[in-house]
């Protein structure tokens, strides 16, 4: 097993809700049981959750991979998956598969919604400096990009790498990530100092942290995982700077382009969501599916009402800033 398998079997096991691996198509694949969560602590909030979460055990409701590691979850092959939930030794009502394929054929209960789609962006050999990546935009979003870098010029810089990530500094990027999420429904536990401890534990020094400062005071971080050739946008954290319109969070997606450029590196993951924002810095979407796999016909015919009923699949424009 190579050594970021390792990191990342260990980084599946360190979630609370981890539990155990079910065997499909000759691997172990590790699954968790879904859990929901909220960083602000209303009594409401805490009363609703505990519920969905009791729903979720009862039901079975099992994760393959788990839904605090979004980048590195993935099925390719669904083919070995068709019955993995109709299987007499398997207690499991529910599978949920994060894939790259909406259909899986010779399943009859199966729901298939759209995800917000990964967002990469493939380092140029070409691209020998920060510099060359920016002249290989049109002018119009050249201009854009030096603007963002200019109003962020103020901004220090200090990376750190696992093993130099302290209890204080832990505390730190943990309140500025409890910023960002305030008052969304999360799908991992709220006690993110502990989420972002298992990263720190798992991958060690191939995880990293950047944490952007004005005139001495943190105003934001972004935390990545190296693996083999490639940079994983994980975990990003901010608060609005006395200066309400700064970029700081384009700032910092940039930070990672520059990091991976200087350090060779193929490509970058900058995850989900900001779909729009992260085309403009030249990511392109790779799509991907949630498929629920689900053993009994009237758990499927609620949950495909309710999904008609309710589910709205996001708009986004994808945008090129590069010269054709």
């Amino acid at each position: 097993m190579s050594n970021h398998l390792k990191s990342l079997a260990k980084l599946y096991g360190g979630f609370s809700n981890y539990q155990g691996t079910v065997s499909v198509g000759g691997k172990e694949w590790p699954i968790s049981h879904a859990v929901f969560s909220n960083t602000k602590g209303r009594l409401t909030n805490k009363v609703s959750l505990a519920l969905l979460n009791i729903i979720s055990r009862l039901s079975r409701v099992h994760l393959v991979g788990n839904t605090a590691v979004p980048c590195f979850s993935q099925v390719e092959n669904l083919e070995p998956w068709k019955d993995v939930h109709l299987r007499k030794d398997n207690p499991c009502g529910i599978y949920i598969i994060n894939t790259f394929s909406g259909k899986i054929e010779g399943v009859p209960h199966y729901l298939s919604i759209p995800a917000d789609p990964m967002m990469v962006l493939h380092i140029r050999a070409k691209w020998g400096s920060f510099d060359d990546y920016l002249d290989a935009f049109t002018s119009k979003y050249r201009v854009r990009a030096k603007k963002i870098l200019k109003e962020t010029d103020e901004l220090e810089t200090q990376e750190y790498m696992g093993s130099e990530i302290d209890d204080e500094t832990l505390a730190l990027i943990a309140g500025l990530l409890k910023k960002t999420l305030a008052g969304k429904m999360l799908t991992m536990s709220s006690d993110l100092a502990s989420v972002l401890k298992n990263y720190i534990k798992s991958f060690g020094d191939n995880y990293r942290i950047r944490i952007y400062s004005s005139k001495g005071n943190p105003l934001g971080f972004i935390g990545f995982v190296l693996m083999e050739q490639s940079l994983t946008a994980m975990h990003i954290g901010f608060h609005t700077p006395e200066k309400q319109n700064m970029p700081i969070y384009q700032r910092m997606l940039y930070g990672l382009v520059y990091y991976a450029i200087e350090n060779k590196l193929e490509s970058v993951n900058f995850g989900r969501t900001a779909v729009e924002i992260k085309s403009c810095l030249g990511a392109v979407p790779v799509r991907n599916y949630f498929i629920a796999l689900i053993r009994f016909p009237w758990i499927y015919a609620f949950s495909n009402m309710y999904k008609n009923i309710f589910y709205k699949p996001k708009e986004y424009t994808i945008r090129s800033p590069f010269k054709t």
